[in-house]
Order: structure tokens, then sequence, then C-alpha cells
């Protein structure tokens, strides 16, 4: 993970994120997930109940909310706001930031593999069912970026695939591995290959 340099490239952070960062990666040391839940608990803005918190996780954030929800080993979060709930899944070796004042990001019953990079813009919502598969995954954006980041319903997203943040995606989508995702998806299908085609059924 490239967290001292995100970290150094963020200008905005205050010391305060800057320490919850450093209690959280603490807590996420501890041996028992009940253990961990408590510690975390007890940091201002953090509110997790009926979920699984792995090792070696850091969590600069202002605000988190982790309801009935699973978060993996060793992810980085600089997002002013989480809200995770539902059965959603955060794997191991993620690393999810914004350098946007008063960024947000929401997963409904949705999933996140592992080893995926993602720069947010202000507000990502991502719906019930978005599934990032395998490795890899990219969302990427720029600070001038100010547009909502919407993944509607049963998402998806193969491995190695790159979204532009500030886009929206339908419901029931399937987007291919490998694939580049630059402008928003307004029709039902499979999408698939750097140019985005979409695969028709004869």
């Amino acid at each position: 993970m490239k967290i001292a340099s995100i970290i150094t490239n963020y200008k905005n952070i205050s010391i305060l994120i800057l320490f919850k960062g450093a209690v959280s990666f603490i807590a996420t040391l501890l041996p028992f997930n009940f253990l961990r839940v408590f510690f975390l608990n007890l940091i201002p803005g953090f509110k997790i109940k009926k979920s699984k918190v792995g090792n070696f996780n850091f969590f600069f954030s202002k605000t988190i909310k982790i309801n009935n929800s699973k978060i993996g080993n060793f992810n980085f979060f600089l997002v002013e706001s989480i809200d995770c709930k539902n059965h959603s899944i955060i794997g191991s070796r993620n690393e999810i930031f914004s350098k946007v004042n008063e960024s947000y990001m929401s997963l409904n019953k949705s999933q996140i593999s592992f080893n995926s990079f993602f720069n947010l813009s202000k507000i990502t919502m991502f719906g019930e069912n978005v599934v990032f598969g395998g490795m890899n995954c990219k969302i990427l954006t720029d600070e001038k970026c100010k547009e909502k980041t919407n993944l509607g319903k049963n998402i998806f997203i193969g491995s190695n695939s790159i979204i532009k943040s500030g886009i929206y995606i339908n419901n029931n989508i399937v987007i291919g591995a490998g694939s580049i995702i630059l402008n928003s998806i307004e029709t039902s299908g499979l999408y698939y290959s750097k140019k985005l085609n979409k695969y028709e059924i004869k």
C-alpha cells in the first residue's frame, strides 16, 4: 500500500483524522473480533454493530457506520464518512480514499473483493448487490469531479476493470474483466472489453 504517499498528498487531513486512523490501526491489531469492535466503537464517530473487522486496518474517517457487514485485513480508508450495511463485504488489501472535502461512501448488500484501488469523488453510492469481483478493480477521479458516482442494483464488475468516477451505472449490468468505463451506462446488459462493447443476445 502507498499509505504514506496518499496521506502526504491529502492536503486537508486534520490531526483528529490522523489520530483516529492511528488508533483504529492499533485496535485492529487485537486478536479477537469482539475486542477489535469494542475498541473501535470507543472512537468518536465510529459505530460498528453485528460485524466482523479484520486486522491491520486504517480508518482515517470522521464517521463510520458498519452494520451487519464484514471488513477484511490490510485495508486503508481515507473517506470522511462511510456507511456499510446489510451483509456488505470489503475484502482485504483495498485502498479506498478521496481527496474531496466531505466525501461519503455507501455500500448496501455490496462487495468489494480484494486488492482494489478507489480514488472517489465526493459522493459514491453502491446499491444492492453491487459486486467488484476478482481483484485490481479501480475507480479513478480528479479533484475537479463534483458529480456523484452512482451504481444501481445487481451489478457485477469483473477484475482489472477501471471506472471513471462521477458516472451512473443502471441496474442489472455485468461488466467483463479488463473493461474501461468512462461514461454512464443506462441500458441493462453485458458489457466487455476496453472499448466497452455491449453483448447482444441473438
